[in-house]
């Protein structure tokens, strides 16, 4: 989800006073920096402008006139001019801090935050107090990804500058780039206390996001339209917000908002494919092709755009159209991921290796006896968010969503342990002791959502590549496994505009090769793993609703709750690529969905093992899925 984080408003790039005229060369300097100099304070930039490039036809090396044409340049909008003309400076006067901060400023506004850095850093080498200098560092390194480093700098200019209320917001904003949300809003509430910043609202409501706090980020975004905000950004997040709380129809009000605010905003575009069907195609469908045809997109833009072409075909039943742009704006995204499926494999072989019967039988007793914690995994798109939100609808359970923590825990390991061996092997390193502290650290973070819920459930599907740590910090905890038919998992997958970290899902051939990994490593867990385990297929659940619930519920240990019949009435969050969906009646006609792209889906048959019909290619043996009973161990019976 996207930041709102602009550099702010430009420094003040004005010429400074002159003294009186005289009849010299010089003294003719003089006499037009001070014109240019009331020019300037009076708003008329033409004219300070001609002035400024009057004083360079008499001195070409008056490294204060470079300055100040790049200044105007840049308020006007020209940065790559700017860029040229505070680098004219910088080269008559490179011990001069002012002129490496304005050309920092310039390079920012070009998207080029590696190479302001560099040019804050040589100013403040220069001048280390300067505190909006340490403020326009601690952006730009945000921005350039070393958000922690940026924080320690807005914190420097925050101490060095506590009453501007800019400095601390961008300290906030720096603070949610390293997802450290909380601390961002405590930030916000000083700024709130004791002075107003035009913003606050706008930035409160991107922490709120960050939090999961989806209702009060809504409020937030209100108020900050209330006060005049007019940003793009801001109203893709309340749009975003609206989806995810299930305000489809507020939703996209907002996205059009943002529209209306900027057009190109490719993402939107996308974002508000996905608020409604379609039923022909409409002029918002007609926008999105032509902005694909306007030269000079990125290639997230061109992904986005396709995908919601992609979206809106599928829609109107005409599928191979649809799967063109699905292709296409696949492997945009493809192009610029770093993924390796032989690198996964051999990931889920040492994971294997690792968590085998021998690794649970030399630590009896690890971890704490807490029942709360229900693990919901599969594949995304197996219905996992389905499940949860029937789950969630239960006077006793309170549903999480997908959280993050396990992994975090699972990699902190290394600080907290400085080990040799890499990961999953440093679960070896684990004892009684460090099993119960972070078991005790994921329950704390678990129940601050409900502390007197039942259950609580995390969804994050990708738990089953870490179900062996599941079982050493909880051996007693519940786990449902979500299965569906793999073709349509991987349609799904291929579908949905996962963000970039979803590495395996632009590509056919390696979501193929990732189900089947998956596939290993889940039989592989119901053989070691002593939980209690149920297996959920999609398919089932969505054909008999009432009695898959009651299994699932009777696993729980949970009574009969006649609200999990009526889940798409509950109202609570669903942040996933599946929100609309569980707002609806319980319906079939995703069944099969990948009927209709059977002929465009050879690739990914091929990487599965199996041919069109589900059945394994001749002289390639795979093992059918067995439906696992709710026993302990997952093991069938």
């Amino acid at each position: 989800m996207s930041q709102a984080d602009r550099p702010g408003p430009p420094p003040p790039f004005a010429a400074p006073p002159a003294a009186a005229p005289s009849w010299t060369i010089d003294g003719r300097v003089n006499a037009l920096l001070a014109e240019a100099a009331g020019h300037a304070a009076a708003g008329r930039w033409d004219e300070a402008a001609a002035s400024h490039r009057m004083v360079l036809r008499l001195g070409p090396n008056r490294a204060e006139a470079w300055d100040a044409l790049g200044g105007i340049a840049y308020n006007a909008g020209r940065h790559e001019e700017s860029e040229r003309l505070f680098r004219r400076a910088v080269a008559l006067q490179p011990d001069n801090a002012n002129y490496r901060d304005h050309l920092g400023v310039a390079l920012r506004a070009l998207g080029r935050p590696a190479e302001a850095v560099e040019q804050y850093e040589k100013a403040l080498e220069l001048s280390p107090n300067r505190a909006g200098t340490l403020n326009n560092l601690g952006n730009a390194l945000a921005e350039a990804g070393t958000g922690e480093r940026g924080v320690e700098a807005l914190r420097r200019a925050v101490a060095l500058a506590p009453r501007e209320p800019a400095f601390r917001m961008n300290l906030a904003r720096a603070l949610m780039t390293c997802e450290r949300a909380q601390e961002a809003l405590a930030e916000i509430d000083q700024v709130r206390a004791s002075s107003s910043h035009r913003d606050i609202d706008f930035i409160c409501g991107n922490a709120l996001i960050s939090l999961q706090r989806f209702e009060e980020a809504i409020a937030a975004y209100r108020r900050a339209e209330a006060a005049g905000v007019r940003d793009h950004i801001m109203f893709h997040n309340l749009g975003t917000a609206l989806q995810v709380v299930g305000r489809s129809e507020e939703a996209a009000e907002a996205y059009r908002t943002a529209l209306a605010i900027r057009p190109d905003f490719a993402s939107t575009r996308r974002q508000l494919t996905a608020t409604h069907k379609y039923e022909s195609l409409d002029r918002e469908a007609e926008q999105l092709e032509e902005q694909l045809k306007a030269p000079g997109l990125n290639v997230a833009d061109r992904a986005d755009l396709h995908m919601g072409l992609a979206k809106i075909f599928d829609d109107l039943g005409n599928y191979g159209r649809a799967f063109f742009h699905l292709q296409a704006g696949n492997q945009h995204i493809r192009s610029t991921i770093d993924y390796s499926a032989d690198v996964n494999a051999d990931y889920i072989d040492a994971v294997i290796e690792t968590f085998d019967r021998g690794f649970f039988a030399k630590r009896p007793g690890f971890g704490l006896g807490s029942e709360v914690p229900l693990f919901i995994v599969g594949m995304p798109r197996s219905g996992t968010t389905l499940v949860e939100q029937i789950l969630a609808s239960h006077a006793e359970v309170h549903g999480a969503g997908e959280l993050k923590k396990l992994y975090e825990l699972f990699g902190g390991l290394r600080q907290r342990l400085k080990p040799d061996l890499g990961m999953p092997r440093i679960a070896r390193l684990i004892d009684r002791g460090v099993a119960g502290d972070v078991g005790r650290e994921y329950l704390d973070y678990l129940t601050s959502f409900a502390p007197f819920a039942r259950v609580v459930t995390d969804k994050m599907p990708f738990n089953f590549r870490v179900l062996g740590l599941v079982a050493l910090l909880f051996p007693k905890a519940r786990i449902i496994h979500c299965r569906r038919d793999p073709r349509d998992v991987g349609l799904s997958c291929y579908f949905a505009r996962f963000h970039s970290e979803m590495t395996f899902a632009f590509n056919l051939v390696e979501i193929g090769r990732y189900y089947r990994d998956y596939e290993r490593l889940m039989e592989h867990w119901r053989e070691v793993l002593h939980n209690p385990m149920l297996e959920v297929q999609y398919e089932e659940l969505v054909a008999d609703l009432e009695n898959e619930t009651r299994r699932m519920l009777a696993f729980c240990g949970l009574e009969w709750d006649e609200r999990c019949l009526r889940y798409y009435d509950t109202e609570r969050p669903v942040q996933t690529a599946s929100n609309w969906q569980v707002r609806q009646p319980v319906y079939t006609s995703s069944v099969g969905r990948w009927r209709h792209y059977r002929e465009y889906l050879e690739p990914f048959f091929v990487a599965l093992a199996i041919d069109g019909d589900g059945s394994p290619p001749s002289g390639v043996a795979v093992p059918s899925p067995a439906k696992i009973a709710a026993t302990p161990g997952g093991a069938s019976q």
